[in-house]
């Protein structure tokens, strides 16, 4: 510490009022450099993937530009070089122009970064060249125009820049929040990136502007007040680099805050920016209204220093408590149907204060220290406060927290507070003086080492709890915290990519091991292992001996451990961002079947994108484990670029596998990944792999499995061998977690659904409005096909074709037993397909009992209705209401049992259908339908086809009045039916009529009544392969387009 004496007079006051267009100039250079600070991460991120080392080098050499700039526009005007407006003016255009430039930059340095031939791990050259390009140089042309512009407010040789500093955080705050939540996610990249660089330009000109009218002086008046001279408001104390060490604390407050941000608001991406512009809105008003009166700013900073350090430090007592706490409030709040901004709003006046608060105590402190401030210091104390903020984040991130670990590294902080108060308070005493940097040295080693000793444990725990929602694991908080403390930690580790823990239920043993990021619990090596069977067991029998694989994202090496002990698959690449995780590899050898062993394996210390860039080696499979969409770390990889990306390394029948973590996802977002997904893979189906995650498979190439050549594969031995661990086996058990065909998936999601890219990243806002307050999500159960009895689905195929055994009935009760596999309705038909074949066993009428509970709720009165029509003697014809209402439950009840491995007898429903055609004329076309989809069910198309001709027949006489009241959604259905049995046909053209028929009968389009979405997904369908032979892009067409087809064939 370097500490010097002031003799200024005690007895004058400055009072400076300040001209309001410097003051505008100060507050638009804050906006633009907040702007700056946004465009430079995410093209950073293009360029290179978004790591937190290449964020951290971007932030570092940003801050440092900025500061270097910032000192150069005060040696400028010190030595006359230019005049200040001028440099503001020149300095101004200059970012402009390099921000405008960023695009064109980003794009270069990817080939500098991934081409074929680059190295994995962390390379310091293409950093060092992106951090330069994308960070030093923006960053040092702003400072040379935030420092002119200070300065021309200010006036010459006036340091104290305390309103500027306030302004400028205010405005640069605002100008990175708008930024990234708004203009990015809004309009793209391709508008708010010229934006920013207008504001520089307009800066840029408005400096030149003011050069050019030399007459104009924007220097500040300043007058004089006497003050009473009193021994305690003897300015005597100061230092040159206290605003270093407020923003080392600054630093610490932050790194712990957001080290809790991610536990509990899970990395998303909103968060990630909110905080940290909530801090600098609290350091930027501390500075614009501190507590306190500058002519005791020595007596202010020593009390507030220590008051603020013991706060601190007594808030780490009830730190236990916190995490839980919030994470309470979070489940409670995503309860309820209020809108996002209100949750943020209530997040901020509940939480908001306790980084709120700190942030604002910096600020004052900074205050109060700038007032203390040698005229020695070049920086003044608010631009150090937040460069050394800059500086210390990153350094904390990287090496603090992996080395001293979470709670001493919160101890800094305090410590530096109470140090710095104890070191103040000695100064003040001639007697003590000499004792002073001995004494807060030691008082802050004293803190640092009592808070690790004290916490660091137990915080451990604390963060490394499971996350019930995640795993689908535990039910209640209780349960989450007496399972964690059944366990031993064996692992754990603080880096930048968040916690990650190892938990053993059978120490010393250790072959029953958890794997924890951030809380969550990410693969267990004796209770997942389903996930990993089905996500590399199924690619691998749809593509036949795959010889060259590549999986991203490797968690504990399971998945890839399967593939590893394939004989066909000869080259494995893991590709993992995440170093640590090669040692939590070698933990789970017992479950990974000592992956780091094989020789086919691979390990690749780098992104997934610069992989597929830096290598022209054809792959089979790309297995995608990032499957949590609304990590702000993760969204790149969720991108159209990225997909592209995998395809053009794919072979011309490779398959790409994309893991989706469904718990923590609403529709939007499932929708998004979809059609983002599905536009560079049309080929897409959907399957289920248990514990809340799913799978997508897509090929740009349509393919047809034959059930007999997928069959032969599943029962070589060595793919029996590990499907047999569980219970997959039994043909066809496997393909059972199939829920949506090839040719469907894609079309699941509206023509409106957003697609995520690099330039209009729409998972960033949609992912964390999913998990911060998340709606139900119903697209997989309402598209899930298991509910089809004629599905497209390869189950479905086997349904069709051939009979049901008890071994395979079987086989379903023990997946559902061991891991709630299926739809609890699914389950039930199986049930009840089983007591068709064996209707005596005791155990399966137990079982039956066990799962009446999920029964449709139409079935107990439609049975009690058809028992009462049939109680009517041959003689007595029943009412005709009375069989209207025994009809309409009996469809109920049968939609809701129907599935691909149990259809209900349906000769009762017949006919009485038969019956209310020829007693209620009138409603006759519906119950045409009816029957139809009846038929439809049993396979009978000839049937069903001439059932829906006559239903949508015009001739009124035969077949009754236009009139679908009784049931208007059944021409929905049936026409969906009808287009579907054309589609399946190949007959394009007639299935292209019916879609014709749907738009003029207002039941597709803008006009439609309702809608429908297995008509309007099947219409989808027909679109794209009428004009999928016509190009070369795979987007899908819109309903509308329809419309556009019957204009042309009308004027023709």
């Amino acid at each position: 510490m370097s500490w010097t004496s002031n003799n200024a007079q005690p007895n004058k006051e400055v009072v400076r009022t300040h001209h309001p267009i410097p003051v505008c100039a100060i507050m638009a250079n804050g906006l633009g450099l907040g702007m700056l600070f946004s465009h430079a991460f995410h093209f950073a991120s293009i360029s290179s993937g978004a790591t937190p080392y290449l964020q951290s080098w971007i932030l570092l050499l940003m801050a440092a530009g900025v500061g270097l700039g910032y000192f150069g526009a005060i040696q400028f005007i010190a030595t006359s070089c230019i005049q200040r407006w001028g440099l503001v003016g020149w300095a101004g255009l200059i970012t402009g122009i390099v921000s405008w430039l960023m695009p064109v930059v980003s794009q270069k340095l990817i080939s500098f970064w991934m081409s074929p031939g680059t190295p994995d791990g962390f390379l310091p050259g293409p950093t060092l060249l992106t951090s330069i390009c994308l960070g030093l140089i923006p960053g040092l042309f702003a400072g040379l125009s935030i420092g002119a512009t200070c300065h021309v407010s200010t006036g010459v040789n006036q340091l104290n820049t305390d309103k500027a500093t306030g302004w400028a955080l205010l405005t640069g705050s605002l100008g990175l929040f708008l930024t990234e939540l708004f203009l990015i996610q809004k309009f793209g990249l391709e508008f708010s990136n010229p934006m920013t660089a207008l504001v520089w330009l307009l800066i840029g000109g408005g400096g030149l502007i003011a050069k050019a009218g030399g007459q104009i002086q924007f220097q500040p008046s300043t007058f004089e007040k006497t003050m009473a001279q009193t021994p305690e408001e003897l300015q005597t104390v100061q230092t040159r680099r206290m605003g270093i060490y407020l923003g080392l604390t600054a630093a610490s407050t932050l790194t712990v805050w957001m080290r809790i941000s991610d536990w509990v608001f899970g990395d998303t991406f909103f968060w990630n920016y909110y905080w940290p512009c909530l801090a600098l809105i609290g350091i930027g008003l501390g500075f614009l209204t501190p507590i306190g009166k500058a002519k005791s700013s020595r007596r202010n900073l020593t009390w507030g220093l220590a008051f603020s350090g013991i706060l601190s430090f007594s808030f780490l007592y009830g730190f236990d408590d916190l995490p839980f706490w919030l994470r309470n409030l979070r489940n409670q709040l995503g309860e309820t149907t209020v809108s996002f901004p209100i949750h943020v709003l209530t997040y901020t006046a509940i939480v908001g204060g306790f980084i709120l608060i700190p942030s604002y105590a910096i600020g004052c402190l900074g205050y109060h220290a700038s007032q203390v401030q040698t005229s020695k210091t070049k920086f003044p104390t608010g631009f150090q406060v937040i460069l050394s903020t800059a500086l210390f984040w990153p350094l904390f991130q990287h090496l603090a927290m992996p080395l001293l670990g979470l709670a001493r590294q919160a101890g800094v902080g305090i410590a530096g507070m109470i140090s710095l108060a104890v070191f103040l308070a000695l100064q003040g005493h001639d007697k003590w003086r000499g004792l002073s940097k001995i004494a807060a040295a030691i008082c802050g080693l004293l803190i640092i080492s009592f808070t690790g000793s004290q916490f660091d444990k137990h915080w451990k725990r604390i963060f490394s709890q499971s996350d019930d929602l995640t795993t689908g694991f535990f039910s209640t908080r209780d349960e989450v915290i007496q399972w964690a403390y059944r366990s031993d930690q064996i692992v754990y580790k603080e880096s930048a990519y968040g916690s990650l823990a190892v938990h053993s239920y059978d120490y010393p043993r250790n072959s029953q091991l958890e794997l924890r990021i951030n809380g969550e619990v990410i693969e267990r090596g004796f209770a997942h292992q389903l996930k990993p069977v089905i996500n590399t067991m199924v690619p691998y029998i749809l593509h036949e001996n795959p010889e060259r694989v590549a999986i991203f994202g490797l968690r504990s090496g399971s998945a890839a451990g399967i593939l590893a002990s394939l004989p066909s698959v000869k080259h494995l690449h893991g590709v993992e961002v995440n170093f640590d995780l090669l040692s939590i590899i070698e933990q789970f050898s017992n479950s990974n079947g000592e992956l780091l062993q094989r020789d086919s394996f691979q390990f690749h210390h780098t992104t997934p994108s610069k992989f597929l860039r830096q290598s022209e080696e054809e792959l089979e499979i790309i297995i995608n484990q990032y499957a949590r969409p609304w990590k702000a770390s993760d969204t790149g990889w969720f991108s159209l670029e990225f997909y592209r990306d995998c395809e053009r390394r794919l072979s011309r029948e490779g398959l790409m596998i994309q893991n989706i973590q469904a718990n923590h996802v609403d529709d939007p977002t499932l929708e998004s990944v979809i059609a983002t997904f599905g536009s560079v893979f049309n080929q897409t189906s959907i399957w289920k792999l248990g514990y809340g995650e799913w799978m997508l498979i897509g090929t740009s190439t349509p393919r047809e499995w034959s059930l007999d050549l997928l069959k032969e594969r599943i029962e070589r031995e060595e793919v029996q061998s590990i499907l047999k661990s569980q219970d997959l086996d039994v043909w066809p058990m496997l393909l059972t977690s199939q829920i949506s065909g090839f040719e469907e998936g894609f079309h699941l999601v509206p023509d409106e659904s957003l697609m995520h890219s690099e330039t209009y990243p729409a998972l960033r806002m949609l992912g964390n409005n999913a998990y911060t307050s998340p709606a139900p999500l119903t697209l997989f159960e309402k598209n899930n096909r298991h509910f089809n009895t004629q599905s497209s689905l390869m189950i479905g195929g086997f349904a069709q074709r051939e009979s049901w055994k008890n071994e395979q009935l079987r086989a379903f009760s023990i997946l559902q037993i061991d891991h709630q596999f299926y739809d609890p309705k699914v389950f039930r038909s199986v049930v009840k397909r089983w007591l068709n074949l064996s209707p005596d066993e005791t155990p399966l009428q137990i079982l039956s009992a066990s799962t009446a509970k999920n029964e449709s709720p139409w079935t107990y009165e439609s049975e009690r209705l058809t028992t009462l029509i049939a109680s009517f003697s041959a003689d007595t014809e029943p009412p005709l209401e009375l069989v209207k209402q025994a009809a309409y439950h009996s469809l109920k009840a049968y939609r809701d049992q129907r599935t691909f491995i149990y259809r209900p007898d349906t000769s009762f429903l017949e006919a009485m259908l038969d019956h209310m055609i020829q007693k209620d004329p009138q409603n006759q076309r519906v119950y045409r339908m009816n029957l139809g989809e009846l038929a439809w069910d049993q396979g009978k198309t000839e049937q069903f086809l001439k059932l829906s001709e006559d239903a949508f027949n015009p001739e009124t006489e035969s077949f009754g009045p236009l009139n679908f009241s009784a049931e208007p959604m059944a021409p929905y259905r049936t026409l969906a039916l009808m287009s579907e049995h054309w589609w399946r046909k190949g007959q394009l053209e007639k299935a292209k009529q019916v879609c014709f028929q749907a738009l003029e009968g207002k039941y597709i389009g803008p006009n439609a009544t309702f809608h429908h979405s297995e008509l309007e997904q099947v219409v989808r369908k027909i679109l794209f392969a009428i004009d999928l032979p016509n190009q070369n892009s795979s987007e899908k067409q819109s309903i509308l387009e329809l419309e556009a087809i019957k204009d042309r064939k009308s004027v023709v």
